[in-house]
């Protein structure tokens, strides 16, 4: 996949953004908390078998998630970037228990982003919340599938509110908020692509795709960039680098906090004269 083929890439100035990056000197890694991943890695966690291996993917959903961010990690500017799947499913269902798990392996083991594209439901989880609380990294997950405005109706991670947290939510190419799109001008932070988005498969087969779980891991891989360059920076510095340098959108106007779109160049250039 290039970018030339992606809109997505294109909507976010991804070759922008790599045309002004340096080589980057810091180490990251992002905890891909999901359905398991079929590529080889020496890296990651099943918390549904407990061990360590294998972590493949049978439904395809962390795969496809994954295959977000490897579109964006065939550039070099990504070469000092880990991926590290964190099982979590049962038949395609997140376990909650097993997602508080590697919530707490990423953060015995520094992780430095979570990738959580998933939403556990509408009831709130004290626990969850203080494992979440307790993780010194950026948690980045999706704002849910259900056309909700969740300022009405809550779902969970997504409005836990911590100040560690960014919630995405998916747009089309047009800057439309997706008609399955969770939104709120309280909770959700920013927006992404997550309409026709193209990916790879379980399977290793090409699909187009839609939902927020797609549009996440775009956040995911500007945090992990800004992270690259600019080493130990708190992570508020890198969620404010992203939300403080969106596109904005009439579109987005009250759907969500930052009013706008990721854009992968403007948030290096915030982060490079804010430091």
């Amino acid at each position: 996949m290039t970018i030339k083929e992606s809109y997505a890439l294109q909507k976010i100035e991804l070759n922008r953004a790599i045309s002004i990056v340096e080589k980057p000197k810091y180490n990251v890694t992002i905890g891909v908390i999901d359905t398991g991943l079929n590529k080889l890695t020496k890296d990651g966690y099943n918390f549904i078998t407990d061990s360590a291996q294998p972590i493949s993917d049978t439904s395809g959903h962390g795969s496809m998630v994954a295959s977000v961010m490897y579109s964006m990690k065939i550039h070099s500017v990504f070469d000092k970037l880990a991926i590290i799947p964190l099982k979590v499913d049962i038949n395609n269902n997140f376990s909650e228990k097993a997602s508080i798990e590697a919530i707490k392996y990423a953060t015995v083991n520094k992780i430095d982003i979570i990738n959580y594209s998933n939403s556990t439901g509408i009831i709130y989880n004290q626990t969850f919340f203080n494992t979440l609380s307790e993780y010194n990294g950026l948690f980045i997950c999706s704002a849910g599938n259900n056309g909700y405005n969740l300022d009405i109706i809550n779902t969970y991670p997504s409005c836990y509110m911590l100040t560690n947290s960014i919630v995405v939510t998916a747009i089309d190419k047009n800057d439309k908020l997706a008609y399955f799109s969770n939104y709120s001008k309280n909770y959700v932070h920013i927006a992404a692509p997550g309409v026709n988005i193209i990916v790879n498969t379980n399977k290793n087969r090409v699909k187009i795709v839609n939902g927020t779980s797609l549009s996440t891991p775009y956040v995911s891989m500007v945090a992990a960039l800004i992270k690259s360059m600019y080493g130990e920076s708190y992570k508020g510095f890198i969620k404010k680098c992203i939300l403080n340098s969106v596109d904005t959108s009439k579109y987005l106007h009250n759907k969500v906090s930052s009013g706008g779109r990721l854009n992968a160049y403007r948030a290096l250039i915030y982060a490079k004269n804010n430091l």
